[in-house]
């Protein structure tokens, strides 16, 4: 899957855009349209979070897996189950 590489933020000049912060390439907009700007500016922080997060949940994983398996308990398996999927929604697998 490709897309572009983080980190991302949110531009500082037009708070409904999602940048690249090392080209400065526009990522995504959230609705500009001066209606509900707390809710797109909220979107745009989240958005500009989404690479930091999947890195999160990879490296989530990775250390719950080094662990012996039998002393995972199942709040421990919900949770790398539930980081799955995310990660398989932010890759489109699913």
């Amino acid at each position: 899957m490709t897309y572009t590489p983080g980190p991302w933020e949110v531009d500082p000049k037009a708070q409904c855009r999602i940048r690249e912060i090392q080209n400065l390439d526009t990522v995504a907009t959230t609705g500009c349209d001066g209606s509900h700007r707390d809710e797109w500016e909220a979107n745009a922080r989240l958005i500009a979070a989404a690479p930091d997060l999947l890195a999160a949940l990879k490296d989530l994983i990775a250390d719950v897996e080094n662990v012996d398996s039998e002393a995972n308990d199942w709040s421990q398996q919900v949770c790398v189950m539930n980081a799955r999927a995310a990660i398989a929604r932010a890759e489109g697998r699913s």
